[in-house]
């Protein structure tokens, strides 16, 4: 058995030794592991801090980049409808062109056939009052002449 005194020296000597690890190793290592756990805690915080940072980044740069997309689909769109707005006026400007030019051509051709007409007409009467001056053999005065070729120029016209 174990007398008193070594037993109380045996309790002394252990709360000792529980003072003395307490202080010199518990509590700093106690310290340490606190210290290191708030390091890391703060290091996972600051992580969480800039994933969410490159996430909203990312959002707003997908954001952005369809903006981007959208803007230049109807900036293609744009171009292409005044591309067709372009070539469907000018097309319509060279049909008004060439309506106006073969109008203009029609206009000259009937002119010039008229011209050639009242030629024709003057020269057929001419002809004709010189052959029936000839076959009646007397010449006409000037107002029977005048009064045939009218006669003349208004039945070539009702056959016309």
């Amino acid at each position: 058995m174990l007398s008193p005194t070594v037993m109380l020296q045996q309790i002394v000597n252990f709360l000792l030794l529980m003072v003395l690890l307490t202080h010199l190793l518990y509590r700093p290592v106690g310290n340490i592991l606190r210290e290191r756990r708030e390091r890391i805690e703060a290091e996972l915080n600051e992580a969480d801090r800039q994933r969410n940072e490159a996430r909203a980044f990312n959002e707003a740069s997908q954001k952005e980049l369809h903006q981007v997309h959208q803007e230049a689909r109807e900036i293609l769109e744009r171009a292409a409808r005044q591309g067709t707005r372009s070539r469907e006026e000018a097309a319509a400007a060279a049909r008004r062109d060439a309506k106006l030019y073969l109008e203009r051509a029609r206009e000259n051709l009937d002119r010039e056939r008229a011209q050639v007409w009242e030629e024709l007409q003057g020269d057929l009467a001419d002809l004709t009052i010189l052959t029936a001056a000839k076959i009646i053999g007397n010449a006409l005065d000037e107002e029977s002449h005048e009064r045939l070729v009218e006669e003349l120029v208004i039945t070539l016209e009702g056959e016309a």
